[in-house]
């Protein structure tokens, strides 16, 4: 699934935005400004599910893109 959907150039922003979300949710829990009990009440089921599909390819833009 991951294959298809990163192949193709809409899917692949759409893609990017849910990561760069993501991202940013954790230094707003780290800051308390967001509430990580909340954010696993309305989140948690959804970054599993990303994680589970998408996990690899993540983990490797990691390794290559640090930043």
């Amino acid at each position: 699934m991951a294959s298809v959907i990163l192949t193709n150039p809409a899917a692949r922003r759409s893609f990017d935005r849910v990561v760069y979300f993501f991202n940013r949710l954790g230094p707003c829990i780290e800051a308390e400004v967001c509430s990580e009990p909340t954010a696993r009440i309305f989140l948690d089921e959804t970054l599993l599910q990303f994680t589970a599909n998408f996990g690899d390819h993540i983990r490797e833009r990691r390794r290559d893109l640090p930043s």
